[in-house]
């Protein structure tokens, strides 16, 4: 019965994850607990897990995630105390109460990774798995085309819409294009995190050519006029780094694939730094904010788009921060303390950026952009525990000379990697974002997999 009901869940967390939201509600620790559906069926499974009596044999990546967040936490807290006096009370907190909530945030990262592992090794298949990302596709089309109907023609479509979205998380607004589950154009890039990598490599693993039979190129090619209605950076981006990643994955060429891993880690890292001098001035030769050239190289370093100033402060502040402490950092929740002291005064424009200033907020953290919060948190201690705890990932990004049929795991992995290693300079993290942790599963997942099986061949069953 325990089984059955742990699969269950496991299937709604699995359906649930790509549709963000996906319901309106309004739930104390929301943010920590039920930052998206899924989560609902998160903790109870999560609870079954841990009580279960199974034998539960830890992959060396996922002991490499235990250490590196028990790193996390010991050191954060650690400055946390260290900076308690010199820094003092501000916003009416103070060092201990700003920490505490990145921790959490760490640690529930770990959970969700420690539950997707157990999940594929005691619970669900991959081809199972592969069922419900075919229903949550079918969803996110359905509700991708009502968004568009609703758009271009209005009526019918428009009165369904705004019926559906009563009760389903739906923008109310759409004059910037589709945004499925999300509540703004940039949303839809996440659908390149997870669902879009899965369906390239479905079809770089089927009958490529045969058209008519091959139902993931047609899923694929079905998302693309609902991708190109919206004017995100974020989304051409991902289409472009996509584009990319699969020619390179179609012509089986080692070089090109690390000329992309090189490219997409420079062009970010390019941009936080760029964003920590202060020599952040778009140079382009338009300011059409509706021309191509603008949405791909100008709002990201636009200094005067609202839209982009709440995140750009953060990564200012982050990167700054590294440049004084390059090699502790301040701690993980701390980095608010130096905020007013390393913004730019044209950002006091920003209604949102007034309320940080004002501590109606309270004491910021780093934001969302992986790289610059791990930079500004734990210096290139920080960057050395990573490589240290998590190296092991290496042998799946990089493919080996001569490999043949790669699973399909591991070109997900492999597509969404080259995406991560731009966009977490500039918007992309790790914590509150379960698609990623699930993405993040998946080598760990394929390890504990191949280690169950060779178990079973020597005579164990893996229980």
């Amino acid at each position: 019965m325990n089984n059955r009901l742990e699969l269950k869940l496991y299937e709604a967390y699995l359906f649930f994850l790509p549709l963000g939201y996906f319901l309106r509600y309004d739930l104390p620790l929301q943010s920590y607990l039920f930052s998206i559906f899924s989560c609902f069926f998160f903790w109870p499974g999560f609870f079954l897990m841990f009580f279960n009596k199974r034998k539960k044999h830890i992959p060396p990546l996922l002991r490499g995630w235990q250490r590196m967040t028990w790193f996390q936490s010991i050191y954060t807290f650690a400055m946390a105390l260290i900076l308690f006096i010199p820094l003092g009370p501000l916003y009416g907190e103070n060092t201990l109460r700003a920490c505490i909530g990145m921790i959490i945030f760490g640690i529930v990262v770990l959970l969700h990774i420690s539950y997707n592992v157990y999940a594929f090794t005691h619970l669900i298949t991959w081809s199972q798995a592969e069922r419900i990302f075919r229903k949550s596709i079918y969803v996110l089309l359905f509700v991708g085309y009502l968004q568009l109907a609703s758009l271009r023609i209005g009526g019918l479509f428009t009165a369904l819409y705004r019926a559906l979205g009563s009760v389903l998380f739906l923008s109310e607004d759409l004059e910037r294009g589709v945004q499925f589950f999300g509540s703004e154009a940039s949303s839809v890039a996440t659908l390149f995190l997870f669902i879009i990598p899965y369906l390239i490599a479905k079809v770089l693993h089927s009958n490529f050519f045969n058209v008519w039979k091959n139902k993931d190129l047609l899923l694929l090619v079905l998302f693309i006029p609902l991708f190109i209605t919206s004017n995100s950076s974020s989304v051409l981006m991902s289409i472009a780094m996509v584009l990319a990643v699969t020619i390179c994955m179609i012509l089986r060429y080692r070089g090109f694939y690390k000329a992309c891993l090189i490219g997409s880690l420079l062009a970010g890292l390019s941009v936080a730094v760029a964003y920590g001098l202060g020599d952040m001035k778009f140079q382009g030769k338009t300011t059409n904010q509706e021309s191509l050239e603008y949405i791909l190289l100008g709002k990201i370093t636009d200094t005067e788009n609202y839209s982009t100033m709440m995140r750009s402060s953060t990564i200012i502040n982050d990167m700054r921060i590294f440049f004084k402490f390059p090699i502790t950092g301040v701690g993980d929740g701390l980095q608010g303390y130096w905020y007013n002291e390393h913004l730019p005064i044209i950002y006091l424009a920003s209604s949102e950026v007034q309320d940080i200033v004002s501590g109606k907020n309270g004491i910021i953290d780093g934001g969302g952009a992986y790289f610059p919060i791990m930079l500004s948190a734990y210096g290139l201690i920080g960057i050395t525990c990573l490589f240290v705890f998590l190296g092991g990932y290496k042998k799946y990004i990089i493919p080996q000379k001569h490999e043949k049929n790669v699973p399909i795991p591991i070109i997900m992995f492999r597509i969404f990697f080259c995406i991560f290693l731009s966009s977490a300079w500039f918007g992309l993290g790790i914590r509150q974002n379960f698609l990623v942790c699930f993405v993040l599963s998946l080598p760990i997942i394929y390890q504990a997999t191949l280690m169950k099986n060779k178990r079973m061949e020597v005579g164990g069953h893996g229980e």
